[in-house]
């Protein structure tokens, strides 16, 4: 199996609507995946972009107490 180092390939994230992946899908970059916590935003990039994969990964801070 051979690698393209001079493919363009980006994770995306905090995502939002992908308005700056669609600028990087059209300089030549292939969108591998889109992560967004926002339900809303999440379900306008599966409308307009259903072949982007997206995520919804959540972080959370460890309290104070839990240190």
């Amino acid at each position: 199996m051979s690698v393209d180092l001079k493919a363009k390939t980006l994770i995306s994230l905090f995502t939002g609507a992908g308005g700056l992946d669609i600028g990087l899908a059209k300089a030549g970059f292939d969108v591998r995946l889109c992560v967004e916590v926002d339900c809303d935003a999440r379900g306008t990039i599966l409308r307009n972009h259903p072949r982007w994969p997206i995520a919804c990964l959540l972080y959370t801070s460890p309290s104070p107490r839990d240190s």
